[in-house]
Formats: C-alpha cells, structure tokens, sequence
C-alpha cells in the first residue's frame, strides 16, 4: 500500500514537473519574443517622440531656422539638430509658412466679420489714451503746483529775512547813533 502510494505521488510529482519545464519553456519563449518586441516598440516610440519633439519647437526656433540666426550657445544640441534635422525638412517649413499665412487669413476675417467690435475697442483705447493724458497732466499740475507753493514759500522767507536784516541794520544804526551822541556828551 505505501508503494503503491509512492509510486502514485512520483507519477504526478513527475507529471507535474514536466508541465512547470513546458510552461517554463513557453514563458521563457514568450518573455524573449516580448523582449523583442518591447525593443522594437521602444524604437517606435523614440520616433514618435522625436517627431513630437520637432513638432513642439518653439516659433522662435522655426523663425531662427529659417533665417539661420543660432549659435551654440543659445540652443542646446539636441535642438541644434532638431533644428539641422527640420532645415532638410522643406515639408515642415511649407508647413509653418501656410500656418503663418492662414493665421494673417484669419485675422483679416476676423477684422471683417467684427467690424463694430473693433470700433468699439479703438474708441474704447481712445477713451483710455485720454484718461490716462488726463491723469497725467493732473499729476504734472499737482507736481507743477507744489513746486511753486515751495518756490512762493521760500521767497516769502526769503522777503521776511530781509525785511528783518534791514529793521536789524537800522537799529543797529540806531544804536550807534545814540552811542556815539553819548560819547559826545561825556567828552
């Protein structure tokens, strides 16, 4: 009875090592295939990155790509090829060329389909141009007005310390007057 049960627990023991070295077998294989398509997505991906990267420069890099205006300095390597990469790209600066006109279309659309608006703000901005003269000049008159309130203060200082420098010379005329008469009197 006891071998009978052993050798039914080595026959599933074996069974059931054979399918874990199938399985292992099948994962591993898997696993591989999956390496290699991980390594194949991720060349795709950097692709797509690369193009979303060219895609997202700034309008002031496409502007200096197309006048050629860059150093070193100001744009990093990778820009810099980024930017070498879309000079060759003549589809890219068609592309910025048609945005840039579209935008110029649409603008002029927008100045003809809104006509009463754009009155409106100009008069508006006239409105504001004015308020802000008015304030200004307020702001000079008060500046002008407190520069002559400390002119007139101070010439009006100015007139008293004269007037009592002279009333001071004149007594001290005085004094010497009467100085003088009493020195008479004792000689």
């Amino acid at each position: 009875m006891i071998s009978s049960k052993s050798k039914s627990t080595n026959g599933t023991l074996s069974s059931i090592k054979s399918k874990k070295n199938e399985l292992y077998k099948k994962s591993s294989s898997l696993s591989d295939n999956k390496l290699k398509d991980d390594s194949s997505s991720s060349k795709k991906i950097t692709s797509k990155s690369k193009r979303k990267s060219i895609s997202n420069l700034k309008l002031k890099d496409v502007i200096r790509i197309k006048d050629g205006k860059h150093t070193k300095k100001s744009i990093s390597d990778s820009n810099l090829q980024k930017i070498n990469e879309l000079k060759r790209d003549k589809a890219f600066l068609v592309n910025i060329q048609k945005a840039q006109d579209n935008a110029l279309k649409n603008s002029n659309k927008l100045l003809r389909k809104y006509p009463e608006t754009i009155a409106k703000l100009n008069e508006e901005i006239k409105a504001l141009k004015k308020r802000f003269e008015i304030v200004n000049n307020s702001l000079e008159f008060k500046n002008e007005s407190k520069k002559k309130k400390k002119e007139n203060s101070v010439r009006y200082l100015k007139n008293e310390l004269f007037e009592e420098r002279e009333n001071l010379m004149i007594e001290i005329d005085d004094l010497k007057t009467e100085l003088q008469e009493k020195i008479m009197k004792l000689m």
